[in-house]
């Protein structure tokens, strides 16, 4: 059994999810939700981006604490938000070096939101109509959740914690398949490695990875701390 933290980060409510992860008699990974929470800021109250990143820094290390996961996830920030790309990109190191910097931690991955959509609707067979709406909004990646963790479908949650769910697994497969693990490594491989053909508009056929396409989306806890030793 390994546990990983999933961290969808946001400055007005950060969703944080715990799962435990193990392998089954099919040598897939089964994952189970052993927590989930979530921080708030009020950009109201008059604090600095600086002091509200700070405090949901705390609070994460305290979860991370509590926990000790083996494996991290946090959602990398969307490019092209002009101002609050810089923003979120201030949160965002902060809380990759608190996971970093944690206990017990081996490897921190980073996937960027359109693969953490993309890995939640990937459960559900929609059409191209229903695609289309998928990627403007949360309602599909909710559904995806309720199958996912057999929930009723008027079961609600949380959308960061949902996506914190998400970013979770990413982390749980990931991590075993980057770090040469062999707890349901046949099914990771599939998970990550699987290309399928895609015809462009020419109508040549071409090989497309399914999933984190790219290769430096992670980085190991020793490398860490190699880098801060030289600091």
């Amino acid at each position: 059994m390994i546990r990983v933290v999933g961290i969808d980060q946001s400055y007005t409510n950060t969703g944080v999810v715990v799962v435990e992860a193990e392998t089954d008699s099919a040598s897939t990974i089964s994952i189970k939700t052993v927590f989930e929470g979530a921080f708030s800021t009020d950009p109201d109250d008059g604090e600095s981006h600086l002091v509200r990143a700070l405090r949901t820094r705390n609070y994460v290390r305290q979860v991370l604490g509590e926990w000790n996961p083996v494996f991290a996830g946090i959602e990398a920030p969307a490019f092209g938000r002009g101002t609050m790309l810089a923003s979120l990109g201030g949160l965002y190191f902060f809380l990759c070096e608190a996971a970093l910097a944690s206990e017990g931690l081996d490897s921190l991955i980073t996937p960027d939101p359109s693969t953490v959509k993309y890995w939640a609707l990937s459960v559900l067979k929609l059409s191209k109509e229903e695609s289309k709406k998928a990627r403007k909004g949360k309602e599909y990646v909710l559904k995806a959740y309720q199958r996912v963790c057999n929930k009723p479908s008027d079961f609600t949650l949380d959308d960061n914690i949902v996506d914190a769910y998400f970013i979770a697994e990413i982390a749980a497969y990931a991590g075993v398949l980057l770090n040469g693990g062999e707890m349901g490594l046949d099914d990771a491989r599939r998970k990550f490695l699987l290309s399928t053909k895609k015809t462009s508009g020419k109508g040549k056929k071409k090989d497309k990875g399914i999933l984190l396409r790219e290769g430096d989306r992670y980085i190991t806890a020793e490398s860490y701390s190699a880098l801060m030793e030289q600091v």
